[in-house]
């Protein structure tokens, strides 16, 4: 099962109420250090807002860190201080701030760039992302055969979340030649994966072609996924 690398604000969210992350003056010693892993969870921090330094009950972790006092600059400057060091992690969160504005004035060539820098590190949650700004033509042409391949670049480089985007691509015929056997195959890598997007849809949709008797195609069968050639090597931005 893939996890997608990307920093998930749920999680570290849990593990700060559960007492299971170090403080924020702790991951600073740290990053004073040169940990680039403590100034990315620095960033996260800031992003999140000072709830996540909140102690409470498991059942009310879900509800905890809707942060109040969020600083979208501080945690910018974390960030970038990490994807200095490195830490693709880190590089694909500024390209998420860069997307929505968050702190800083939208800009979806920043977050090209940004989610560039960190494929090249191999973070595949920054995979799945170009493939979005593909479908949603933000800041590039909207291109769906682009953006599938993306999408199959992230599943083949341990993404789950985009199994059942890549099943629905082939179910409808979006950026590929329609085929149901493969959109099959998708929607039961996608419904047996608890990290899948659509777990419960996609168990229904698999249910639903094996009802029309389509077989799921096998791995061997599925076409060779490549992407990236479109984009050369990120510029400065």
């Amino acid at each position: 099962m893939g996890v997608p690398k990307t920093s998930l604000f749920l999680l570290l969210a849990a593990l700060s109420c559960l007492g299971q992350a170090q403080t924020l003056s702790e991951l600073k010693v740290r990053a004073d250090a040169g940990d680039a892993d403590a100034m990315h969870t620095i960033g996260i921090r800031y992003w999140l807002g000072e709830g996540a330094e909140q102690e409470c009950a498991p059942l009310e972790c879900k509800t905890a860190f809707a942060a109040k006092d969020q600083n979208y600059t501080e945690a910018m400057h974390w960030l970038k201080l990490a994807a200095d060091k490195g830490n693709d992690e880190a590089m694909n969160d500024i390209a998420i701030m860069y997307e929505k504005g968050l702190g800083v004035t939208r800009n979806y060539d920043k977050a090209m760039y940004w989610r560039r820098l960190a494929v090249e590190k191999g973070n595949n949650a920054a995979m799945s992302g170009i493939g979005s700004m593909y479908v949603g033509g933000l800041g590039v042409k909207q291109d769906y055969a682009e953006a599938m391949r993306w999408y199959r670049k992230a599943a083949d480089a341990g993404n789950d979340i985009v199994f059942d985007f890549l099943a629905r691509g082939y179910e409808h015929g979006y950026g590929v030649k329609a085929n149901l056997p493969i959109a099959a195959y998708w929607y039961a890598k996608c419904a047996n994966s608890s990290l899948c997007a659509r777990v419960s849809s996609a168990k229904a949709d698999l249910a639903r072609l094996r009802k029309r008797g389509v077989v799921p195609a096998k791995s061997g069968d599925l076409p060779e996924g490549t992407a990236g050639d479109q984009l050369g090597s990120p510029k400065k931005k």
